[in-house]
Formats: C-alpha cells, structure tokens, sequence
C-alpha cells in the first residue's frame, strides 16, 4: 500500500489526526511487516496497541472464598439484610 517506512508513519499520523486510533496501530503494524527494523514503526506499533492485561494466580484468599461460598449457600434467608462473616461463618452477637 504504502513504499516507505515514512509513507507508514506518515498514514498513521493522519489517522491519530482523527482520533481513529485502531486504525493508526493497524497502519503501524502493516508497516512493520514491509519494514520490521524501523524503529519509529516499532514505536508506533507498541504505543498504539491495545492493552494487554495480564494476572498473577497468588494462590487466593481462602477466607474470602469461604465467605463467598456462606454468601451463595445462605442467600435467601438473608437477603436485604446485613451479615457479618468471617472465614465463612456468621458472626453473631452474643
């Protein structure tokens, strides 16, 4: 489509100027592929894609997971009422 690195950023750059900017990171990413060692295109490609999210299993809380699981089991007798749990029990007031 376009025969220069340049004529890439060059795309790109009037696609931000619309505030389009998917349409500037496929630009990018079209040029990198012509041109994989130009460093501005690698630049462009980075910075305009899309997040990447990323998660950490930390073995989770237990305690929490316990409460959820009261939460699911006791819905009903409880509901729009406030409850005070803790390891997955009712705490009451003596």
């Amino acid at each position: 489509m376009y025969n220069t690195p340049e004529e890439y950023i060059s795309a790109a750059d009037r696609e931000l100027d619309r505030d389009d900017w998917k349409a500037a990171w496929q630009i990018a990413n079209e040029g990198l592929k012509h041109y994989p060692e130009h460093s501005e295109l690698q630049k462009y490609a980075y910075i305009l894609a899309p997040a990447k999210i990323t998660t950490v299993d930390r073995g989770g809380h237990p305690e929490i997971q316990a409460d959820h699981e009261w939460i699911k089991q006791n819905i009903h007798e409880y509901r729009g009422r406030w409850v005070a749990l803790k390891n997955g029990k009712l705490m009451v007031n003596s």
